[in-house]
């Protein structure tokens, strides 16, 4: 990387607006994928014998 040109991109750009706004569309991928992973988790306990979902 040439020295300098991570500050050549960033220039007038609001990094703080940028975080918030990359933080709140992670979590609209997170929060439906744990869901899925949630899901799965509670069919696998339903089909091993011998073990209760709670």
């Amino acid at each position: 990387m040439r020295p300098g040109a991570l500050d050549a991109e960033l220039a007038g750009v609001d990094i703080d607006r940028e975080l918030r706004r990359y933080t709140v569309l992670q979590l609209w991928v997170f929060v439906p994928l744990s869901l899925v992973v949630l899901a799965i988790r509670d069919a696998l306990a339903r089909r091993r014998p011998g073990t209760t979902a709670q």
